[in-house]
């Protein structure tokens, strides 16, 4: 992407909004200035869902592609430009999972437990939170990790269930109680679960 030096250095300094704005005027100094922002933060999600950096990097690439083609759309949300990114990344990152093992189990497998998006660089309470979800996940019973993990993995609970061979109501049942007991580990302080 060719970089516009002297629209770059005026553009860096803009709200995600803003930049977003002159992306959708054809301004590729904006569109480099938001991937600097969040393009690290897009590949680590994408390495963690796919554990392959060359898919990973595809990945990406298709996310501020399709920025670039219809800014108005990543736009239109009432949330912030980052997570729109970040959904975006993590919803092709897991098409190309499941594109890559047909077999659910298989793509369930592959991806061990639920993937955190990281925290940006140096940001050690996000750190911390993010070890604390991976320990509260590890220490759910496995008939409700496996369903959360599926359902994290952008199954819906009808596929859910056709996969691990449950009812639906089964289903939604654990996936409710694994995301309880995710919610009250975590709002317990930590000197409480590990004295």
């Amino acid at each position: 992407m060719p970089r516009s030096r002297s629209r770059s250095r005026g553009v860096d300094r803009r709200s995600d909004r803003a930049l977003l704005a002159l992306v959708g005027g054809g301004d590729a100094g904006a569109l480099e200035a938001l991937y600097d922002r969040y393009g690290g933060l897009a590949y680590s999600l994408a390495c963690r869902i796919l554990s392959d950096p060359s898919a990973a990097g595809a990945v990406v690439e298709e996310v501020f592609l399709a920025a670039w083609r219809d800014a108005g759309r990543l736009g239109a949300g009432a949330g912030t430009v980052a997570a729109a990114l970040l959904a975006d990344t993590r919803r092709r990152a897991v098409r190309v999972l499941r594109a890559r093992a047909p077999d659910p189990a298989l793509a369930l497998a592959s991806a061990g437990a639920p993937a955190l998006e990281p925290a940006p660089p140096g940001d050690r309470e996000g750190d911390g939170r993010a070890a604390r979800v991976r320990r509260a996940l590890s220490e759910l019973p496995e008939a409700e990790r496996r369903v959360v993990a599926l359902a994290w993995l952008g199954y819906t609970e009808h596929e859910v269930a056709r996969l691990v061979g449950l009812r639906q109501g089964t289903v939604s049942s654990r996936i409710a109680a694994g995301m309880g007991r995710l919610r009250t580990a975590l709002a317990t302080p930590e000197a409480e679960l590990h004295p």
